[in-house]
């Protein structure tokens, strides 16, 4: 994902209803899957973790998909998005969670409820769940 004319922001997102983040449902195996006596089971993301690098997730729009539930993860989220100058994310609302968003580049503006503030690098944005927000991009 390249930088240049384009504001960039990772979102954090505590999960706990999926209301907005996805509609599909993780299937959790109940036991871990069989093993031959020369080959080990699989361990699930959930409970090994797992590292990936600057371009690795699961797209979505303008979204790289760190962590949800698909990649492992049922109560945090967390994402990495770039907006071309003019470009936003619609007015929208969480009903179940809270959301971060951290911008790492670039210019825009935030609103958060009645706020309504320029974001630039460095700045954080705190979504309380029930809030409506929304993101432009300016650069």
């Amino acid at each position: 994902m390249t930088n240049a004319g384009r504001i960039i922001i990772s979102s954090v997102l505590a999960i706990t209803s999926l209301a907005c983040v996805t509609a599909d449902s993780l299937e959790v195996p109940t036991s871990p899957p069989q093993a031959t006596p020369l080959q080990q089971p699989t361990p699930h993301p959930r409970t090994t973790g797992y590292i990936l690098g600057p371009e690795d997730g699961s797209k979505a729009l303008s979204h790289i998909i760190k962590a949800d539930p698909q990649l492992g993860s049922n109560r945090l989220g967390m994402g990495k998005l770039g907006l071309r100058a003019g470009g936003g994310i619609a007015l929208h609302i969480h009903e179940g969670e809270d959301e971060i968003l951290y911008v790492e580049s670039g210019r825009g503006v935030g609103v958060v409820g009645n706020q309504q503030k320029e974001i630039v690098p460095g700045s954080m944005i705190y979504i309380p769940q029930g809030a409506w927000h929304r993101i432009g991009s300016t650069e």
